[in-house]
């Protein structure tokens, strides 16, 4: 097994659990990010962005690690997304304020996944 597939195992053994899981009780996003729906719309969007998409990046990941031909699209992905994510949520914090514990661990968890599918990109093109 390759190093880019033990990487997109492990991203996907995060992002597949915790899309699963904000997708059928959207509710557990009130208590780490202060994050509630105020509606059924509000709760439906909440279980499609928490839920799906998360769920969707880590099928992504479990996808690239089974297929030699999407390695490198897999890694591409997540390096392009959590590199948005935590620069949008560094923005966020800028604007709002409120850097709290759960917005400290996505960072970390979204630059580092960021920088380790930075680097195994760029040890792909040496």
């Amino acid at each position: 097994m390759s190093g880019v597939q033990i990487f997109l195992l492990l991203e996907a053994l995060l992002w597949v659990p915790y899309g699963i899981y904000c997708l059928l009780v959207p509710e557990v996003l009130a208590d780490g990010a202060s994050i509630t729906a105020t509606s059924a719309t509000g709760a439906t969007e909440l279980r499609a962005m928490y839920g799906g998409l998360q769920f969707a990046i880590g099928a992504g990941c479990v996808w690239g690690a089974l297929s030699d031909d999407l390695q490198r699209s897999a890694v591409w992905m997540l390096f392009l997304l959590t590199s948005g994510i935590g620069t949008a949520r560094v923005i966020g914090v800028g604007l709002d304020g409120g850097l709290g514990a759960y917005t400290a661990l996505a960072l970390v968890f979204e630059f580092a996944t960021a920088a380790w599918a930075g680097r195994l990109l760029l040890l792909e093109a040496e």
